[in-house]
């Protein structure tokens, strides 16, 4: 298994770090009355993201806004460093390249927001020196870098936020809902560059795992290149394969020529094989005994041929991530997923 250098932004080496505390400091000004202000400002700068460890950023701080005058204010902001796969650690490279711009990020949102609890979750098992930029800049900011056992899908929002912070919060819904604001590392670095530098979202963090060849590329492409042209740079197939964004367990389909932008950030490439023929469940459990968010998913296919909604409801339909999971365990190869998502485009 192999990985690809990681070349940093320019500007954003550790030879620059003393350059990066100087753009720190020029935060201070930023203050919570400002906050409709600088969503306009953000939204202009075409700095956006809307994926899985990071929910609809601009929605977020709208909701935000929003919550301050009527329900209640955000009273915590998550930074999250999780990566579902050990082959594609993209928030950890991230992190460890660009520290003080991360931190910048988490640091205007923490003024805008008003906000005195920041949470920077890492993964446990990733070496030590990974981390040494986040500590040294963090050293006067004070915020929690927290070590988290990272057994997928603890990234999910809903289960990020029951095991940080004991609050329940429902699939799809926003984190600031439960008074919780969640970016990942491109997020907060995006945010770091534009409110110390004033530079807009013009390239994102990408990284293309080729299954194929059993090698992870990670790159910085300009937003809006095809993926078909980032898959050129890295050598891997661009015809006879399966592309899958995000995990791969999500089974979520991706075309070549989608264009790349605030979306999600990772890509697999995997060879175009035959999906295995389905069996009757032998009412084996695995499905149950697996699911991270102890819902029925066995029923749920039930459900889903019967064409009952309310029978899927009693089996948990709302409860669902769609993580995959029970379909990678199902021994007789059920798609359990698919059906989990046709019964919720019929709610």
């Amino acid at each position: 298994d192999r990985q690809t250098p990681w070349h940093p932004a320019d500007g954003d080496d550790p030879a620059t770090r003393e350059s990066q505390q100087e753009a720190l400091n020029s935060i201070d000004s930023v203050h919570g009355g400002q906050l409709e202000h600088w969503i306009d400002r953000l939204t202009a700068a075409a700095i956006w993201a809307d994926r899985p460890a990071c929910p609809n950023l601009i929605g977020q701080l709208q909701q935000a806004a929003l919550q301050r005058r009527t329900i209640g204010a955000v009273d915590k902001i998550i930074c999250n460093l999780l990566d579902d796969e050990p082959t594609m650690r993209l928030n950890s490279v991230l992190a460890a390249n660009n520290p003080g711009m991360l931190l910048g990020g988490l640091k205007f949102l923490a003024a805008l927001l008003a906000v005195e609890k920041v949470l920077v979750v890492r993964e446990a098992a990733a070496p030590q020196r990974w981390w040494s930029g986040l500590r040294e800049f963090n050293k006067s900011l004070r915020f929690s870098l927290v070590a988290m056992v990272n057994d997928y899908p603890q990234s999910d929002p809903s289960l990020l936020l029951a095991t940080l912070l004991n609050r329940r919060l429902r699939p799809g819904a926003l984190p600031t809902e439960r008074g919780v604001l969640l970016v990942d590392a491109a997020a907060a670095i995006a945010l770091g560059r534009y409110a110390t530098r004033g530079v807009p979202m013009l390239q994102i963090p990408l990284a293309i795992r080729d299954h194929i060849h059993g090698v992870t590329h990670l790159m910085l492409c300009p937003v809006g290149t095809p993926l078909r042209q980032a898959l050129l740079q890295t050598n891997a197939p661009v015809s006879g394969i399966w592309l899958l964004r995000g995990d791969v367990l999500h089974e979520n389909v991706i075309e070549a020529d989608a264009t790349l932008a605030g979306g999600e950030l990772t890509v697999h490439v995997l060879p175009r094989l035959n999906a295995p023929l389905a069996e009757p469940c032998i009412r084996c459990s695995w499905c149950v005994q697996s699911c991270p968010m102890q819902i029925h998913p066995a029923g749920l296919l039930e459900a889903a041929q019967r064409g009952d909604l309310r029978l899927a409801r009693n089996y948990g339909l709302d409860g669902c991530i769609e993580c995959g999971v029970c379909t990678y365990v199902c021994p007789s190869h059920l798609p359990l997923l698919v059906a989990i998502r046709t019964l919720k485009s019929r709610v």
